[in-house]
């Protein structure tokens, strides 16, 4: 018998190659005709090639992209029956895979402090854009705009963010965000 990974396995870009599966994530071939095969599908795994994602190896994979291949790994037959009989004699790979994987983007956080300017526009050096596991972006053009019309206040959400670029030292790759 073997076990595959089928449908769509998506996860929100976290810099990481974990993958996790649902029970209708596997399929099984070879099951002889009337018999029913139950494995026990595991839930973890990982995403283990590229697909469409920019860069090379463990940062490659872990990057925003569609068409990656997932391994699960620790998969068993649970039972094998036919109507109310044990059935013997079916192996299975230890190993399921799939070209089924997708890592999504997810949204970065803005934080800053302005010194008071008299006008609602961020400075972009006061800007600091993080994204997830310590990932860190400078601002080195665009418009950020507060709502409170230049007005002295703290906790003020920004009302837009218009044409950001942002910059990683890091080599962090702002194309994983929103």
């Amino acid at each position: 018998v073997t076990a595959s990974l089928v449908g769509t396995i998506t996860k929100g870009y976290d810099g990481g190659a974990s993958a996790s599966y649902a029970s209708a994530n596997y399929s099984l071939s070879g099951v002889v005709g009337g018999d029913t095969v139950t494995i026990n599908n595991p839930t973890s795994g990982i995403y283990t090639s590229n697909g469409t994602a920019p860069g090379s190896g463990a940062a490659g994979i872990a990057n925003v992209g569609t068409g990656k291949s997932v391994q699960a790994t620790g998969v068993a037959i649970t039972s094998a029956i036919n109507g109310g009989a044990t059935v013997y004699g079916y192996g299975i790979s230890t190993t399921a895979t799939g070209v089924v994987g997708e890592i999504t983007k997810v949204n970065l956080s803005a934080t800053g402090t302005e010194p008071y300017n008299g006008t609602s526009t961020f400075t972009n050096s006061n800007i600091l854009v993080s994204g997830v596991a310590g990932q860190t972006f400078t601002v080195t053009s665009g418009t950020a705009t507060m709502g409170n019309n230049g007005n002295v206040q703290t906790n003020q959400a920004l009302v837009s963010f218009t044409s950001p670029v942002l910059f990683s030292a890091g080599g962090s790759l702002a194309s994983n965000y929103n």
